[in-house]
């Protein structure tokens, strides 16, 4: 009986879960300090920024556009991808729809963003 109350925890284990959660944060950073940062066409802030998104909400894909006045807007493209630690989930069984389940079995990358915002004048 002890052994199996010990093994129950590994029916749940779901390995993205349980080591980068839901959310992602993704560091924005520019040439320009205080430029504008639009993602998905909404304003979320000004640089330096980390932008705090959730996983599962993602779309495949997604743009981030970096604009000051002066300056040439940068378009960065972001991309869901299914995050490696999922497949860890095969040793372990239910952890994969866990991590379906929560959205846990993706990463958004690129995590880290620094932009090159080129004078209109150049």
């Amino acid at each position: 009986m002890k052994r199996i109350l010990a093994l129950t925890p590994l029916l749940f284990c779901s390995c993205a879960t349980i080591i980068h959660g839901r959310y992602q944060n993704i560091d924005i950073r520019s040439n320009q300090d205080s430029s504008k940062v639009y993602f998905n066409q909404a304003y979320v802030g000004m640089t330096p920024l980390t932008l705090r998104v959730k996983r599962d909400s993602m779309p495949k894909y997604s743009q981030l556009i970096l604009s000051k006045e002066g300056f040439t807007d940068q378009k960065i493209v972001l991309q869901r991808k299914l995050d490696n630690l999922y497949w860890l989930n095969l040793i372990f069984g239910p952890g994969l729809l866990v991590d379906a389940v929560d959205g846990c079995m993706y990463r958004v990358v690129p995590k880290k963003i620094v932009g090159e915002l080129k004078n209109n004048k150049q």
